[in-house]
């Protein structure tokens, strides 16, 4: 048992450092700077109009204010980006919303922004070089109309479905003009710049995956000349008919919290609209050096200790066991999993603290004033957080083998596999109804609602309708029959299907619960805890636990427990010990010498003097010793020849004792 506690406390320790470690990257102020760049950023500070949120009030949340410094009654310019539909007002949006927040403007009274170039309009976050605008465009020739359509429709413009191929990457002149034309304007903003030259990594939307190259717009300089550019390229059509996505990405440091923020806002040009959408990212990059900092630190180190170590037990439980039995056991492929995952989280915070270590001093080259991507450390940055997630999840899982020994986890480890066979059924049966269900709602709805655009979509919402969570209003105004058949659904799948499987849980953990002899606590460790800090505290006493010894019969059935009863403990040491000699030398006769000294004349002479009494309560093995056993024979005792010899013994006198040794009195060495 105390092995048991011992390997519990060390692997809690363990799990405490798996903790710390994934938890180091993850900070309790990670969403509040998200939460407030995406309301500055996207919505334009507006805290109606969001996708979860009531429409804007233009009495109440739009209202015009007075400005206290000019006098004058001024309106909210501010757009929400997530309402942006047609480019004129992205154009808007960039104007009157990004422009204002992503450069620091004057103070409410007028005064210049002294000391804070660099830095967002909320005076606390520090740009990383500057914003860029890109454009991702679509090459000419990807698209031809319909032969049926071809005689009314003249030119098209294609998909970008392969992003690779299609995309348009030739250098243009101002209006879009060839670079060979004769009135050639040539702008920054015409120029492609490929994916390797500006370090990026592809950007995902909601409908396609765009390349991280593109047309640039550089949001540098001072805020006239760039607002001066802006209107440059809106009246020369710098977003038209072959623009498939303008993404507005730039990176921010905020010191007031250690992190670094990356902000992506898309809008993607589908049908003749926008289909807007956003990604913001929160990430440690650098390390605080204060206590929390420190203790991270040290529990990663203890981190690569312990992985290595786990390494090496499983190499040589491997070894010993050998491939086919060490994989038998599914907890060893837990372990192997866990040791994998270990090892591929060291080696990303290596990778991750070396692109670190560029990136900040590439920073420090340029003074903070170039455009520097981070998509390399935050791609790694990411894929760091998914081992560790994974790490932690079969670390914890793990402390179930820990606790094995408690009856309720053998009862849930026997359940799920008796289960098993009888679920790997119904599974097939819950897919086959549901995949059903799934493609009706597709063909349905997929035109009418975004949920249910692509089949992955539909399977996700399908499957939360299953557990409660649908909006049927826009289900009913969708179509008429999908409202229908979702009754059928919550009949079939959450009153029928739903309860099967509960049926066929409960009916393997009742046969489990019906087995109570099988599944017992195999220790009593929580009474142990108990009793021990009781013991140690001095609330109640130390009892002595006295051994259970399973006695057998000399014809090798198997005898009755002899116990020490609470009797026994009331008994002086002397008593007990004669009792112990006692069972001692019995069990050396049964064990070691019946039946193989018959024919011993001085074995059976050993025998005889120890079988002087059958009854032990007469005879104690004290009355023997040791050397009236194995010597010249015992001394006679009152309780052996009767009361004759006992009159005898009490008129001896001193004289008569002369020539006895008194080693032998009553069978003890004294």
């Amino acid at each position: 048992m105390n092995a048991t506690i011992q390997d519990i406390v060390v692997y809690l320790m363990y799990l405490t450092i798996v903790l710390i470690v994934a938890n180091g990257n993850r900070a309790s102020t990670s969403f509040y700077m998200k939460d407030s760049l995406a309301t500055t950023m996207v919505h334009g500070g507006l805290l109606c109009g969001r996708p979860d949120e009531p429409a804007c009030d233009p009495d109440e949340d739009l209202k015009p204010w007075k400005n206290p410094y000019t006098g004058a009654v001024e309106p909210i310019n501010y757009v929400d980006f997530m309402q942006v539909r047609e480019v004129n007002q992205w154009w808007v949006w960039l104007d009157q919303t990004l422009i204002p927040n992503v450069r620091v403007q004057d103070w409410y009274n007028g005064d210049p922004p002294y000391g804070l170039r660099g830095y967002l309009d909320d005076r606390v976050n520090r740009i990383i070089g500057y914003a860029v605008v890109r454009q991702v465009r679509e090459s000419i020739g990807n698209c031809r109309a319909h032969p049926q359509m071809r005689d009314y429709v003249e030119s098209c413009t294609g998909d970008l479905e392969i992003p690779l191929l299609e995309e348009d990457d030739r250098t243009y002149c101002l209006g879009w003009k060839p670079i060979i034309a004769e009135d050639c304007v040539r702008m920054r903003e015409y120029e492609y710049r490929s994916e390797e030259q500006r370090k990026s990594s592809p950007t995902s939307g909601l409908y396609r995956t765009y390349t991280g190259g593109g047309y640039e717009l550089r949001m540098k300089g001072s805020i006239g000349d760039l607002l001066h550019k802006i209107e440059i390229l809106q009246n020369s059509s710098w977003i038209d008919n072959r623009t498939r996505a303008v993404v507005t990405e730039f990176s921010v440091y905020n010191a007031q919290v250690n992190q670094f923020g990356v902000l992506r806002i898309i809008a993607e040009f589908l049908g003749g609209g926008i289909m807007p959408s956003y990604r913001i990212d929160v990430i440690t990059l650098t390390k605080n050096m204060d206590f929390g900092g420190i203790v991270t630190l040290t529990a990663e180190g203890l981190f690569v200790v312990a992985t290595f170590y786990y390494l090496l037990n499983a190499v040589l439980m491997l070894k010993g066991m050998g491939a086919k039995n060490y994989f038998k056991e599914s907890w060893n492929i837990v372990d192997v999993a866990t040791i994998a995952l270990s090892l591929i989280t060291i080696i990303l915070w290596l990778v991750k603290t070396y692109r670190v270590a560029l990136f900040t001093q590439e920073i420090a080259l340029t003074g903070g004033n170039d455009y520097i991507p981070i998509d390399d450390a935050q791609t790694i940055n990411q894929v760091y957080d998914y081992c560790c997630s994974f790490t932690v999840f079969t670390s914890m899982l793990k402390l179930c083998r820990q606790l094995s020994f408690q009856k309720a986890f053998r009862q849930i480890a026997a359940t799920i596999k008796l289960c098993f066979l009888g679920l790997s059924t119904f599974i097939v049966e819950f897919f086959i109804v549901f995949g059903s269900f799934c493609c009706f709602f597709f063909f349905m709805l997929s035109t009418n609602l975004s949920n249910f655009r692509d089949m992955l979509r539909t399977w996700e919402n399908t499957l939360a309708m299953a557990i409660g969570k649908f909006n049927f209003s826009s289900l009913k105004e969708a179509s008429e029959i999908a409202a229908w058949i979702f009754f059928a659904f919550s009949i079939v799948v959450n009153m029928i299907l739903i309860n099967m499987m509960m049926a066929i849980i409960n009916m393997a953990f009742e046969e489990i619960k019906e087995q109570k002899d099988t599944y017992q606590n195999k220790f009593e460790i929580i009474e142990y805890i108990k009793r021990s800090v009781r013991e140690i505290t001095g609330v109640r006493p130390a009892e002595r636990e006295l051994p259970v010894i399973k006695v057998n019969s000399p014809e090798g059935e198997e005898g009755p427990l002899v116990q020490e009863q609470e009797e026994n403990a009331e008994k002086p040491i002397s008593v007990e010990f004669s009792d112990k000699t006692n069972q001692l030398l019995e069990y050396i006769e049964t064990t070691y010498l019946s039946g193989f000294v018959q024919s011993d004349t001085q074995g059976q002479k050993i025998i005889d003097k120890m079988r002087l009494a059958e009854n032990t309560t007469k005879a104690k093995a004290m009355e023997y010793g040791f050397d009236s056993i194995f010597a010249d024979g015992p001394t006679p005792t009152p309780s052996v020849l009767g009361g004759s010899m006992e009159d005898e013994l009490v008129n001896l006198d001193d004289h008569s004792l002369m020539g006895v040794s008194m080693g032998n009195v009553d069978g003890m060495n004294i």
